[in-house]
């Protein structure tokens, strides 16, 4: 199918977010990075989304991408609408690229 699939047991306790503060990478040297998308602030949950296709879907979208393919409703701050006005609407313009 095309894709590659890896259990990395740190990696894999980093709870999902459709506005994530960090991602995943794939190295060359073969190993897997968690690089944050910008500096966290103390206490700040380290998240990543764990669906590339639903990060830029619109809210019924994502949240069916996610129910199919995790069995769980996402209730992350842009989901619930808990965003700053600045981010809902960054997230906004990327939804409708």
């Amino acid at each position: 199918s095309g894709t590659t699939s890896y259990l990395c047991r740190r990696v894999s306790k980093i709870n999902h977010s459709c506005s994530p503060r960090a991602s995943v990478l794939e190295c060359a040297d073969g190993m897997i990075r968690v690089v944050t998308t910008r500096p966290l602030l103390a206490g700040e949950e380290l998240s990543i989304c764990y669906s590339e296709a639903a990060l830029f879907q619109p809210l019924a979208q994502r949240q069916a991408t996610l129910q199919r393919k995790w069995g769980f409703t996402c209730g992350c701050d842009r989901c619930t609408g808990k965003l700053s006005t600045e981010e809902a609407g960054l997230w906004g313009l990327l939804e409708r690229a």
